[in-house]
């Protein structure tokens, strides 16, 4: 299939959109659609915050927090979400600081997505009110990545099938 095109500005865009694509292909495939990005992780926080005012942070599969309502917190290590992952734990209550480097009181709880491990969601505090909303803000944060995730891959499905918007060009550009 020729994509006609009537500039160079036209080709060279079509192409580097093709490439772009093509690139990242390899990145976004099925098998890790269910990885916990940051962009995703900051816009479930900042949802779940809208509604929820309580002190969260998504934690990666490798116990980095990449996203919190507390911007200092982002980028460092979180002792409390690696032992729970590493020792597949159903919840993990820090009752202080000194428990686990990078750690707040509060409760953690794996995030699990169609039977896959992704990360885990901290909640901050120690009073009945976080611990009794921890789970409610575990099960959304649950959906919204599946949700997510699920829209992703729609896209990717429309963009690399056959049918899809964009297609390679088989001859070069010529001014007309």
């Amino acid at each position: 299939i020729i994509i006609q095109t009537k500039n160079l500005f036209d080709y060279i865009t079509e192409n580097i959109l093709y490439c772009y694509l093509i690139l990242h292909k390899t990145f976004l495939s099925k098998e890790n659609f269910m990885k916990l990005s940051q962009h995703n992780a900051c816009q479930i926080v900042t949802n779940i915050n809208e509604i929820i005012n309580q002190k969260m942070n998504l934690i990666n599969a490798n116990g980095i927090i990449i996203a919190s309502t507390d911007e200092s917190r982002i980028g460092t290590y979180h002792a409390g979400a690696k032992k729970l992952i590493s020792e597949g734990l159903d919840e993990l209550i820090i009752n202080n600081e000194e428990g686990y480097e990078g750690s707040l009181p509060g409760i953690n709880y794996p995030l699990i997505v169609n039977g896959e491990l992704i990360g885990v969601v901290g909640v901050t505090g120690n009073d009945a009110a976080t611990l009794s909303c921890a789970k409610i803000i575990k099960r959304m944060t649950e959906l919204l990545i599946q949700e997510l995730s699920m829209k992703e891959k729609q896209e990717m499905e429309i963009i690399f099938s056959p049918a899809g918007p964009v297609r390679r060009l088989k001859k070069p550009f010529t001014p007309a």
